[in-house]
């Protein structure tokens, strides 16, 4: 796990994953967090940066893989509870 701080140094929030894991989205809940971002359930891809926000916690930057194969925006945020690690995760390209 990584951690949080804030401006003062001080440890706010515990992320339970770390630049460059590979993820998994298993559920989408909140519409209005997810906006536009063009990700599905099922998708896999990279954490590119860990932050938090006050209203929904900790979130993640993660560039998708499906999304930057079909040449569109790939990177956009995800609730932690909406992601879960990927062991191993074969590409394949076509």
């Amino acid at each position: 796990m990584s951690e949080y701080s804030d401006n003062l140094g001080v440890n706010t929030m515990k992320h339970k994953f770390k630049i460059g894991d590979r993820v998994r989205v298993i559920k989408m809940d909140k519409n209005k967090y997810y906006g536009t971002a063009r990700y599905k359930i099922g998708d896999i891809g990279t954490i590119i940066k860990c932050d938090s926000t006050h209203t929904y916690g900790n979130d993640y930057r993660i560039e998708f893989d499906r999304l930057k194969q079909a040449g569109v925006r790939y990177d956009w945020y995800a609730l932690e509870k909406w992601i879960q690690p990927v062991e191993n995760t074969l590409m394949t390209v076509e």
